[in-house]
């Protein structure tokens, strides 16, 4: 994991949210967010922006 899949993986458990409910508000994929959190890919700027109101 690196430091952006650990923080977005503490927030949505903070938030109370599921993998899948995060995936549906942010409209990115289950997968892609279940990567970042393992840190398989880094970010880009549209999917931060996508992550950042929630």
């Amino acid at each position: 994991m690196n430091k952006f899949g650990i923080r977005i993986r503490k927030l949505r458990e903070n938030k109370g949210l599921t993998l899948r409910s995060l995936a549906t508000q942010s409209n990115l994929s289950y997968s892609f967010i279940a990567s970042l959190e393992k840190g398989r890919y880094n970010p880009s700027r549209e999917s931060i922006h996508s992550l950042a109101p929630l």
